[in-house]
């Protein structure tokens, strides 16, 4: 395997665009079926070790992750306008696909844990993405993530495929295919919980398809649970510790129990 990609950042600085169209920070444009696999951290968004390095930049539209030990590595930065108010991280993925199979070439010192790892940022959004992970082996952890979340907002959907019609008659899903916590996300308490967004998302095969705790910020709406059990844990679409969901329809979740609890 290979080390992947650095996106060097600069902490102290913001992540738009100066008179003259350039950035402080580190960017990556990743698009048409740009594809990174084998890699041990796929898009690091820092100099690893240097703090001061955080807010690397990225956008990935059609691209490709595949059997990385981590795809997406983003943590401790606030992005800010000019007010010094706090605004969201400049990473946007849209129909990427992250997926692990079994020709996944990680030993046992690089066992594939999640794909996207998310550390004290705010706002990174995937849209129309697709998560996938082959079943457990000596590379392959059981508890694998698609998403973690570490006090980290962030936000997942699928637009309409009919934006000519009114109401929408389908869309664009996210996917999470085989995950033991397809979305995990926990609050330290340090600061302001953030905000997390799911919406028109399908979560099968997962033993939990999105675990929260200690957050009050988080919106689950119009997806699809197809719960099909990995592991011996009793299967749960959402496990809330501590956790209120402010905005939950629970009109618009459709969950299909497909499983056996064995006692």
């Amino acid at each position: 395997m290979w080390q992947g990609i650095e996106v060097w950042g600069n902490k102290n600085a913001n992540q738009f665009e100066d008179a003259n169209g350039q950035y402080a920070q580190g960017y990556v444009e990743l698009r048409n079926g740009a594809t990174i696999e084998n890699a041990i951290c796929a898009l690091e968004l820092w100099r690893p070790g240097y703090w001061s390095t955080t807010g690397g930049i990225v956008y990935a539209e059609d691209a490709v992750f595949r059997n990385n030990q981590r795809s997406v590595h983003a943590l401790h930065y606030k992005n800010h306008h000019a007010n010094g108010k706090e605004t969201n991280y400049n990473a946007n993925f849209t129909r990427c696909r992250f997926d692990v199979n079994w020709n996944y070439k990680g030993d046992e010192y690089h066992i594939f844990h999640k794909h996207v790892d998310l550390d004290h940022v705010r706002g990174i959004s995937f849209l129309s993405c697709d998560f996938s992970v082959t079943e457990p082996s000596d590379n392959i952890s059981q508890w694998t993530s698609g998403i973690e979340g570490y006090e980290a907002g962030f936000s997942v959907s699928g637009p309409c495929e009919s934006n000519n019609i009114h109401p929408c008659p389908s869309y664009d899903n996210s996917t999470f295919k085989g995950f033991f916590k397809a979305i995990r996300s926990v609050n330290d308490e340090t600061r302001t919980p953030p905000t997390i967004t799911v919406t028109h998302s399908t979560f099968k095969r997962n033993d939990f398809g999105v675990h929260v705790s200690n957050l009050s910020n988080v919106t689950v709406r119009f997806c699809d649970f197809d719960v099909k059990r990995q592991s011996d844990w009793p299967p749960c679409p959402q496990y809330m510790a501590k956790a209120v969901l402010y905005g939950t329809d629970w009109r618009a979740m459709r969950m299909r129990i497909r499983s056996i609890v064995r006692i």
